[in-house]
């Protein structure tokens, strides 16, 4: 899946979607009144290289994206702000206590990703967050958007 710069395009070209995006399963569609719902978990990021087919859909050729996931000082302090701000958000919600077991259980990059995927924002913003490399800028990244969604 790779986000469309332009939500209008029927048919974009691969100038017209961001570069980095995800592989992912697709566990149901719900119907909506302005269409359908799509819940999916995404299981690796991916860099498009190329559209190789446009019809009768696209098909693209594609590489990992690896994240650095190296563990500094830094990281360790971003990911317990993130922690706590999601810890303060599972708390208004249904089922609080079953939620926060799965959070817990994340390594900082899931809960960076898993926070990313919920937020509201735009899908520039999440285009960015998607092109980060290092781990210690999508933490950065989420916890802005975090302070941004109240």
């Amino acid at each position: 899946m790779f986000g469309q710069k332009d939500e209008a395009d029927e048919a974009p070209k691969q100038s017209g979607l961001h570069p980095i995006g995800c592989v992912a399963t697709l566990h149901a569609l719900i119907p909506a009144p302005e269409g359908l719902h799509l819940v999916v978990r995404g299981a690796a990021w991916i860099r498009l290289r190329a559209i190789t087919r446009e019809k009768p859909y696209l098909q693209a050729d594609v590489e990992r994206f690896s994240v650095n996931e190296e563990i500094t000082p830094e990281v360790s302090k971003l990911e317990q702000e993130l922690r706590a701000r999601a810890r303060q958000f599972i708390s208004t919600l249904p089922d609080a206590d079953r939620m926060q077991q799965m959070v817990d259980r994340m390594t900082p990059l899931e809960l960076a990703d898993s926070a990313m995927a919920n937020l509201k924002c735009s899908v520039d913003a999440r285009a960015l967050y998607a092109a980060e490399p290092d781990l210690g800028g999508r933490l950065r990244h989420v916890i802005a958007l975090f302070d941004q969604n109240p």
